[in-house]
């Protein structure tokens, strides 16, 4: 019985991304450089690739159907191939029942995206399986289990390729990389761990993606649909190829044996939906952070709108190379694709992230204006004592003008004349009651 395991996770891998659009020959060769570095130290089996080195733009692209036109975002920075008597070894170690130990390692690779987004992909058989009832209602567990062991297994040696990448000679090169710690848009995963008192391994992977390749004929449905929790797991088919495939939430089902270029599509498409996706459920996840921080308090720190507008300006560019991603691909990877999407309500994600970027906003602009009001009225305050100053300073030089012996007599009552019957104490406390009666009343304005 053959599976197929899509396990996302968080990485420390994460480019300036706005900035390295136009440059991509240069993060190119310094991925190389430290693909060269690293791979000498390596271990048997253990390569690392780098799709990068594949695009140019020179090339005529769209001269056959298993070629895809995608924007470097949507392609792996990196690629590390695990040799499957690694992966034996793990799974040595993890095996509790005797359903999963007699298996066959197809493939195992991760991809390395950009964004903190990584992808591990296992391509696996089980043998001898006796009791299919009971394998089905231990696999999702033991999956999980085994891809985070991968996971975890394989973690210093990205931190190998990362050290490389984020150091170096060539400043310019080095600086297209973002060191941990500062992250602005896909927070640092470690920072927010270690702030929470959490351990950074509870962190590691996100979730588990299975694919079942049933090529049997008389499996057993009713189990099948137990396992997808899709009652109407046969109306849900849909021809990709020459088999079928119900795409379900987290377990899905391909029945007949895909051709090498309908499990290409297949694997292509899932890596692809996957990243798109994942990088909404951590923008979703970071967004309901800084809503609840800035929803508690009065005060916005400059670093949370600066990150706020960082993430407002990601968020309208990973759009646009989603829809560049949809146009580039081909053929079956397109349907594919879509269905995935379709299936894991991609579109309901985006919302909510664009719902919760409005509520940030809209939160931080209050904010801000009820600063500016209270700024505003601190000025108005600021005005009122300087204008009170001015006018007790013009009312006691009118007093001293109309105590003047040489003062000249005129048959116009004035100022001057008033000056002269007024008591100067009482007419100074009177103003200065007035004023701070003016000043309270700016004060307490809304």
């Amino acid at each position: 019985m053959r599976f197929i395991f899509s396990a996302p996770f968080r990485t420390n891998i994460n480019l300036n991304s706005l900035r390295a659009v136009d440059s991509s020959d240069l993060i190119t060769e310094t991925i190389e450089t430290a693909v060269r570095v690293v791979n000498k130290n390596l271990s048997a089996g253990f390569l690392w690739e780098t799709p990068w080195s594949r695009l140019d733009d020179s090339e005529l692209h769209y001269s056959e159907l298993t070629e895809d036109r995608l924007p470097p975002s949507a392609t792996p920075l990196l690629r590390l191939v695990i040799p499957g008597d690694v992966i034996l070894s793990i799974q040595a170690q993890k095996n509790t029942s005797e359903h999963f130990k007699e298996t066959e390692i197809r493939h195992c690779a991760i991809d390395y995206y950009d964004n903190t987004v990584g992808i591990l992909c296992v391509d696996m058989t089980f043998k001898e399986i006796v009791d299919c009832e009971k394998f089905f209602a231990l696999i999702d567990k033991w999956s999980t289990t085994f891809c985070s062991s991968i996971i975890k297994h394989i973690k210093p040696i990205e931190e190998n390729i990362r050290t490389v990448l984020t150091s170096g000679n060539d400043v310019l090169k080095n600086s297209y990389f973002i060191c941990p710690g500062k992250f602005n848009v896909f927070f640092d995963r470690n920072a927010i761990n270690k702030e929470n008192n959490a351990s950074v391994e509870r962190e590691e992977m996100l979730w588990v993606t299975r694919i079942l390749i049933s090529t049997s004929e008389e499996q057993d449905y009713d189990v099948l649909k137990t396992w997808t929790q899709a009652p109407n797991l046969l109306e849900i088919k849909a021809k990709i190829g020459n088999v079928s495939a119900a795409f379900c939430v987290g377990n899905s089902v391909v029945f007949g044996e895909p051709s090498k270029m309908e499990e290409y599509a297949l694997k292509t498409s899932l890596s692809v939906s996957t990243y798109f996706y994942v990088l909404y459920d951590v923008l979703n996840q970071n967004l309901r952070l800084i809503f609840l921080k800035v929803s508690t308090t009065k005060k916005v720190e400059t670093s949370v709108v600066s990150n706020v507008n960082r993430t407002r300006g990601h968020i309208e560019f990973i759009e646009n190379e989603f829809s560049d991603v949809l146009m580039g691909l081909q053929g079956l990877r397109n349907d594919i694709c879509r269905l995935l999407l379709k299936t894991w309500r991609y579109s309901e994600l985006v919302n909510a992230v664009e719902r919760k970027k409005n509520s940030v906003e809209k939160v931080i602009d209050f904010i801000i204006k009820e600063k500016q009001n209270r700024y505003g009225r601190i000025i108005e305050s600021i005005l009122v004592a300087i204008g009170g100053v001015a006018i007790l300073d013009f009312s006691l030089n009118l007093f001293s003008f109309s105590s003047d012996p040489e003062l000249g007599e005129d048959s116009i009552p004035g100022l001057i004349d008033a000056a002269k019957y007024l008591s100067v104490d009482a007419t100074l406390y009177i103003m200065i009651v007035f004023l701070l009666f003016v000043l309270l009343l700016v004060m307490k304005k809304r």
